[in-house]
């Protein structure tokens, strides 16, 4: 199964919510990373939201000879 991405700018509410996958790869470091997902509410009130992993930052590494990191959503919590 295949996703295609959504068209921006996202149009969301309580009723019809998205979920928005972030995949992120390394070729040779352990790296740390964060994104900001910039948003504006009714009346074009800004805001910003930067998701994180229980306030640590994302972490992704390069299989070659390192630790392998992931997230399991399933679980909340990172893998190794």
């Amino acid at each position: 199964m295949s996703m295609v991405p959504p068209a921006f700018p996202l149009r969301v509410s309580a009723a019809e919510p998205a979920v928005s996958r972030v995949e992120a790869a390394a070729t040779g470091c352990d790296c740390e990373w964060c994104f900001d997902l910039r948003w504006s509410g009714p009346g074009g009130s800004p805001g910003i939201l930067r998701p994180d992993d229980s306030g640590l930052p994302w972490r992704t590494s390069a299989p070659a000879g390192r630790p392998v990191y992931g997230f399991a959503c399933e679980r909340g919590r990172r893998t190794r």
